[in-house]
């Protein structure tokens, strides 16, 4: 956003039209989205939460890393207000919004949770090594007439360093041309051949998603880097690039929230924490969200969490994730997104339609 809100400002001291806004325009949408959604906030708060916002959005400017996490506190108290509560920055706590809804008030934190969350294998490096591969291995990926899956198992979290992933690419490339497994001190690498005629590599363009569940169904399930090379009806190459070291995204996820309750509410109101998983798609939180049997590591955990005694002022838990930017038949832009959350059965408010966020009548899930 921040690039974003320099290209806008360069068009305003210029005097040209500002750029539409389309389907494509991912990071336009959201920073438009940030601007209108913090002038709402703005011009409905009282003098003194106005300017304690304006505070906090000139304060994420001057540090970009926090510009997420307060787009989705705003995210949350536009929730908030179109579901007929009013807010109010807090005064005795460090929580994100004071709610108050037919005279019941309530604390709201927000968090938002990097995708790197507990990954050893963080995003930035498993792009970067994705691109030095493909041209490392161009010739050698084009000229594929089968379908392949290259499991590159690293040390640890090497992939910081790039000459290490260039000695992994160059180890990869060892490893399609022998179609064998190799192993040196960076990485382990196997080769599995699958039949291409039967997978989605018929087709010119393949969801991610569609990519990942042929991965898990046929390799076993994995929350591993992807990335694929391939050309319709002729050859595929799938890359799963992983740490020997196992993730603990879930378990980092819950960490967090168990610090947000501990520190951040102050127990003396019922409260909802609201988690904003960045990198996830609606539609994979749905999937991770929903499964019952045997239960999702975050069904498990967040069952175990509420159980705790020590929740007993936490009303609602829950997770929020991104889909795809649409256009609404009324040629408006629009974002739509899932929440899956946790109602704790603890809480004595824990129904009380008053203290609630979530809609299960729009694109909501409630656990029970």
């Amino acid at each position: 956003m921040v690039l974003q809100f320099a290209h806008l400002s360069d068009c305003l001291r210029r005097g040209i039209a500002f750029p539409k806004v389309t389907t494509e325009t991912t990071s336009l949408y959201e920073t438009a989205s940030f601007v209108s959604q913090c002038m709402s906030l703005y011009d409905s708060g009282s003098k003194k939460d106005s300017n304690q916002l304006l505070g906090r959005v000139r304060g994420c400017i001057q540090r970009p890393s926090d510009l997420r996490g307060l787009a989705f506190e705003l995210l949350v108290a536009t929730h908030l207000v179109r579901n007929n509560s009013e807010i109010f920055i807090p005064s005795d706590g460090t929580f994100d919004w004071l709610a108050r809804r037919d005279g019941v008030e309530f604390e709201v934190e927000c968090k938002s949770i990097s995708h790197d969350k507990g990954r050893k294998i963080h995003r930035r490096p498993s792009l970067e090594f994705a691109h030095e591969f493909s041209m490392d291995s161009k010739k050698l990926i084009r000229s594929l007439t089968a379908g392949l899956v290259l499991r590159i198992t690293v040390n640890g979290n090497t992939l910081r360093d790039r000459s290490t992933r260039l000695a992994i690419c160059r180890q990869a490339r060892e490893s399609l041309l022998r179609n064998n497994k190799t192993s040196t001190r960076e990485a382990t690498i196997t080769v599995t051949e699958f039949d291409a005629s039967k997978s989605p590599f018929t087709r010119a363009e393949i969801p991610q998603e569609e990519i990942r569940n042929f991965v898990d169904k046929n390799f076993g399930p994995t929350n591993a880097h992807l990335f694929s090379h391939y050309t319709p009806n002729k050859g595929a190459l799938i890359v799963i690039l992983e740490s020997s070291s196992p993730d603990n995204l879930i378990g980092e996820i819950f960490e967090t929230i168990g610090l947000a309750m501990k520190d951040q509410l102050t127990a003396t109101r019922s409260g909802i924490i609201c988690v904003k998983l960045e990198g996830i798609t609606g539609d994979e939180l749905a999937a991770i969200g929903s499964r019952q049997t045997p239960p999702s590591p975050l069904t498990a955990h967040a069952g175990k969490f509420l159980a705790e005694a020590n929740t007993k002022h936490l009303a609602q838990l829950g997770f929020f994730a991104d889909s795809d930017l649409i256009t609404r038949d009324t040629g408006a832009i629009s974002r739509e997104g899932r929440t899956y959350y946790f109602r704790n059965e603890n809480c004595a408010a824990s129904s009380d339609p008053r203290i609630q966020l979530f809609d299960p009548d729009r694109n909501s899930e409630e656990h029970r």
